[in-house]
């Protein structure tokens, strides 16, 4: 009930700022509400089998409210390929899910009799609408690509949802999480053995989340020095508290990336390579006695033996065993995939790598074609990001084309985790990634002929 009412006041306040030419800061509202989940149209009192997040719900209105107010203006009306034209392809492998899904939707029959799931066609709206609403989201994005007050804004904003996650967290080690009418009661598993945290109303891996908070702090730290600092500290507590291996091992590699761009450019010494170093063993040694203790550590413990072994797979968390059962299930599509219908457990076992892992999503959604797409709009960024910073001589260019590297590193990574299909809010997450670095690129573009003219 609580999703629906925030829904509603959010949906109100959003309709008072369309009208009063206040469109910007109802955009921010969309960008605060990334972080945070609830299916309005899906809970206990409402089941409609549509589980959109808050956040897509105010992101439909908004465009709705956007195109009837300027109908006869051109306002709004940018076209989104500016930002890239290869985000059209979305609209090809809309229809492509959704014709393929409604021919293979009887296939699905013999899985959804051992589990209680999504029908098929709920599947099918589902995984649509997750689609449109990137698709309607860069639409409203590309408008403000070139906006640097409102960018900066929109990672101000994104980085106080740190705060929120972090309290609600609190709250639930002080069994305090029923105040205010449960309105910040966070939900998952909370034990040794197996912590799963879902966020504040329940969420997905926090991973790139964690690390995209890390980011905006990093890059607008001279604009908000006490922010940044406080949002990173955060980032560390949450990770934590909520014993998200993935967000500790994340945020190394991120670090690690940055530091190579940094090294590669001879803009660090070894000297202070060597004292960063120091630094993280003595904050290790001084308090290994109180980090031994987290269930985050103690998570770590099988995962360090399992890499030990050589099986990554395993060390993350997921069913490596299961690998040949779903090649096997997955080997039986054609070549364009079987739509936009969910992998669950394959037929012939109950293994988790087949839900989470999304290139076994990608390919039974869309078969090779969608894997190599993926391939291509996560490595192209990464190699196109990486050149920038090798030849660029602006260190600001070269600060944020370092640190969106390391970050789309991390998205990159993140694949191998987690399937970014299973909820609105994810899909919205990367597509809010990408028009950061896209925006990043054109901007590059811009200046390059502004230098070019003079």
């Amino acid at each position: 009930m609580k999703s629906i009412l925030i829904s509603t006041f959010l949906l109100i306040i959003v309709l008072f700022l369309v009208m009063e030419n206040k469109e910007k800061k109802a955009v921010l509202i969309i960008i605060f509400m990334l972080a945070f989940f609830g299916s309005p149209f899906e809970n206990r009192f409402i089941q409609t089998g549509i589980r959109i997040d808050m956040s897509g719900i105010i992101i439909f209105f908004f465009w709705v409210l956007i195109r009837l107010k300027n109908m006869n203006s051109k306002k709004y009306k940018n076209n989104w390929k500016k930002l890239s034209p290869k985000v059209t392809y979305l609209y090809f492998f809309l229809l492509e899910g959704v014709f393929l899904g409604l021919i293979y939707h009887q296939d699905e029959r013999e899985t959804l009799l051992r589990m209680l799931i999504q029908t098929p066609f709920q599947q099918i709206i589902n995984n649509s609408i997750n689609i449109i609403l990137v698709i309607i989201f860069l639409k409203i994005l590309v408008n403000f690509q070139y906006d640097d007050l409102l960018r900066s804004k929109m990672a101000k904003i994104f980085m106080i949802t740190i705060f929120i996650n972090v309290f609600s967290q609190m709250l639930k080690l002080l069994g305090m999480e029923n105040i205010l009418m449960g309105l910040f009661r966070t939900q998952g598993i909370f034990d040794t053995e197996e912590v799963r945290n879902n966020g504040l109303w329940a969420g997905f891996g926090m991973g790139v989340y964690v690390v995209l908070i890390i980011s905006f702090s990093s890059l607008y730290y001279k604009n908000h020095k006490f922010l940044s600092i406080a949002a990173i500290l955060s980032a560390v507590v949450f990770s934590i508290l909520t014993a998200a291996r993935q967000t500790i091992v994340f945020t190394g590699i991120f670090f690690i990336l940055i530091i190579l761009i940094y090294v590669l450019k001879r803009k660090l010494s070894i000297k202070y390579i060597s004292m960063i170093i120091i630094i993280i063993i003595g904050f290790v040694i001084s308090f290994n006695r109180y980090l031994s203790q987290t269930t985050l550590f103690q998570r770590f413990t099988p995962g360090i033996e399992y890499l030990d072994q050589g099986d990554v797979l395993m060390a993350s968390g997921r069913d490596a065993n299961g690998i040949p059962d779903v090649l096997a299930d997955i080997s039986t599509y054609p070549f364009l995939g079987k739509g936009l219908l969910n992998l669950y457990d394959t037929k012939h076992s109950r293994t988790n790598i087949a839900g989470h892992v999304i290139w076994f999503n990608i390919y039974k959604k869309f078969g090779i074609i969608g894997v190599v797409y993926l391939l291509t709009i996560l490595i192209y960024p990464i190699v196109k990001l990486y050149k920038i910073c090798i030849k660029t001589k602006d260190k600001y260019v070269l600060k944020e084309g370092a640190i969106l590297f390391s970050l789309m590193v991390i998205v990159f990574a993140q694949q191998f985790w987690d399937n970014f299909f299973w909820f609105s809010n994810t899909m919205l997450l990367y597509a809010f990634i990408y028009f950061w670095v896209f925006s990043f690129f054109n901007r590059q573009k811009l200046l390059n002929k502004k230098q070019k003219v003079i």
